[in-house]
């Protein structure tokens, strides 16, 4: 399904798919678990709504937010909870956290977000720190 969401996708002229379960509730992008900052808080789909229990995503919600003091909270999402939210972004364990610009006609300045900035240099300290290198060496 993934592969065939991503193909379209890009026919189309994105990025990446959104999946939405059979409730028409959001459940997760194509290669990753979907968070939003609304109202300054992290939200993310449970995982009742078929959403993979991915390891950084678990990391975020256990750890790395709460020790930011962002908080934090899963609960269902709908399509139009996207549109006004602050700013979304995506992870999964290859890309770690990657921000999303654009949902279709709907652009945000997920990289430029202050809490997302935070929660990025957070996510590369904790990674550098499990493999025992510098944080800077992680740096693009």
């Amino acid at each position: 399904d993934a592969v065939l969401a991503a193909r379209d996708a890009q026919a189309q002229g994105f990025d990446e798919a959104l999946f939405l379960n059979t409730k028409g509730r959001v459940a997760c992008a194509g290669t990753g678990n979907l968070f939003a900052v609304s109202e300054g808080t992290l939200v993310t789909p449970p995982l009742e709504d078929g959403v993979l229990p991915g390891i950084v995503r678990a990391e975020i919600l256990s750890k790395i937010a709460p020790d930011l003091g962002l908080a934090v909270e899963e609960r269902p999402l709908l399509p139009a909870d996207l549109e006004s939210a602050e700013a979304m972004f995506v992870t999964n364990s290859l890309r770690l956290l990657a921000p999303v610009s654009a949902l279709g006609a709907r652009a945000y300045d997920s990289a430029g977000h202050p809490a997302l900035q935070r929660l990025c240099g957070a996510v590369r300290a904790a990674v550098a720190e499990a493999c025992g290198i510098e944080a800077e060496a992680l740096d693009p």
